[in-house]
């Protein structure tokens, strides 16, 4: 019997070990071969349709939104108020809805990301964190080096700023998406799971991670000693804050609430700050002779290289004279006289022509700190009804507060309403609220309700100027 055993285990080594035959290898190879041919036929044809589908959503969308905007611009909201996403990115929306409405009628009913193993919304996602991962980790400079080995461990200062903005944009959704799909078996669980980890390396990786311990220690006395890559972290962590609140931007700036200066002090103390001029909150300070301060720190978001900060204190009714810091990241800096400064000058001409268009900086990847037209043009509406004021008209009103030299000519409108605009919105909604206290307007006036409207769209509202972000101490991360 044991005999017996021993032989059979034999013979199935031996046919373990026994070659496939050279037939049956290139018959597997064939039909392997057909079937990836036949999916990659399914594939490109569906690729077509959906380019098709594309350049129709592009025309509808449009459509849509040049419909929307019409009626902004009636009702007096602002001309730029809108979606918070580029018609590209609508479109890429609805073909993937409609790409997981169709899966799920093929599959009768059920889920598309429940189909394992081929799921294109698993491969997706998967190719996303691919591509950041690549970005982070080599590649990107691969066509710079002969040796390939090497070129995959070189990774270029412009490299590392596309991986991280990808994920600070994109990073939060992704393992969302990711762990809903966790329940996936087969390969579709394996490549999901490669795909979280990988994502869990980034983030605790990213910049960020260390701008908020970094930020954690200034605002608890710890101070680190500052250096360009602290800078550069701390400033990382402002974007992260900003994009978990729904207020990421391009072009902006952050308020913080820097009470006892801490933040400032810190970064005053850089061997390499400067000097600047600006006009950013030019209202609030005591000496406006003094100039704000510039540090150029390259490596930050929408090829951001130089930030321009200064501390001012917030006199409104509810900021209880307390110390606020500016911070506004800018492509170029002025520290010495080359093309760096010249091209912020051109930029800052760009910016002062664009006060002549009402709305002009409303848009929706724009944080500035100017006062949004869909508020200042109700607001002045209220006061002069309130006042039964009649002015010049809404634009050459708008206009006239923007250029001094025209202003001291021309401007005859109310002072509050010139207080209000030059203060912002926490102004506008305290003088507001003074004519309905004084009866000069009714509470349930249309234009209260339109000024409501357009202010609810902004939080802080009682210390807010423009449109800028506001950090409180809670959301900075004090303890």
């Amino acid at each position: 019997m044991k005999v017996m055993k021993k032989i059979m285990v034999l013979i199935g080594m031996t046919a373990f070990f026994v070659p496939i035959s050279p037939a049956a290898e290139r018959e597997r190879r064939l039909s392997e071969w057909q079937r990836y041919n036949q999916e990659m036929g399914a594939q490109q044809q569906q690729e077509v349709a959906d380019q098709a589908r594309r350049k129709e959503l592009t025309k509808q969308i449009r459509a849509e939104r040049k419909a929307a905007k019409d009626k902004a611009t009636r009702e007096g909201e602002s001309w730029f108020a809108g979606p918070k996403t580029s018609v590209e990115q609508e479109v890429e929306n609805r073909i993937q809805q409609e790409q997981r409405e169709r899966g799920i009628a093929q599959l009768g009913g059920q889920d598309v990301l429940q189909n394992v193993g081929e799921d294109r919304t698993v491969k997706g996602l998967v190719s996303e964190v691919d591509t950041i991962y690549k970005g982070m980790e080599g590649g990107a400079s691969a066509a710079q080096e002969e040796d390939w080995e090497l070129a995959e461990r070189v990774v270029t200062m412009d490299d590392q700023v596309k991986a991280w903005t990808k994920l600070l944009q994109d990073g939060t959704a992704l393992k969302n998406q990711l762990t809903a799909l966790k329940k996936l078996k087969g390969d579709a669980g394996v490549l999901v799971d490669n795909a979280l980890q990988k994502l869990d390396i980034l983030l605790e990786r990213a910049p960020w991670s260390d701008g908020k311990k970094i930020m954690l220690k200034v605002l608890n006395g710890s101070v680190p000693k500052i250096s360009e890559d602290l800078i550069r972290d701390f400033i990382w962590y402002l974007y992260k804050l900003s994009y978990d609140k729904g207020q990421g931007f391009e072009e902006g700036m952050w308020v913080l609430a820097d009470h006892q200066e801490k933040i400032f002090n810190w970064l005053k103390s850089y061997p390499k700050v400067y000097q600047r001029q600006s006009t950013h909150f030019y209202e609030y300070r005591k000496d406006r002779s003094k100039k704000n301060l510039g540090i150029d720190v390259p490596g930050l978001p929408t090829n951001k290289q130089t930030i321009l900060f200064d501390i001012f204190t917030h006199w409104g009714q509810h900021a209880g004279d307390k110390k606020y810091l500016f911070i506004k990241p800018e492509s170029h800096g002025v520290q010495h006289l080359d093309l760096e400064a010249v091209s912020h000058a051109g930029e800052l001409a760009i910016a002062r022509a664009r006060k002549y268009v009402p709305g002009a900086d409303d848009r929706p990847e724009w944080r500035k700190e100017r006062v949004p037209y869909a508020v200042s043009s109700v607001f002045s509406s209220i006061v002069e009804k309130a006042n039964e004021y009649s002015a010049l008209g809404s634009w050459a009103r708008w206009a006239t507060t923007q250029v001094p030299l025209v202003s001291n000519k021309l401007d005859q409108r109310d002072p509050l309403i010139i207080s209000g605009e030059q203060l912002g919105i926490w102004k506008m909604k305290e003088i507001v609220d003074s004519l309905i206290n004084q009866n000069k307007i009714e509470l349930n006036d249309p234009l209260i309700a339109r000024f409501n409207k357009a202010c609810a769209e902004y939080d802080n509202i009682d210390i807010r100027k423009g449109r800028e972000v506001i950090l409180t101490e809670q959301e900075l991360g004090s303890r």
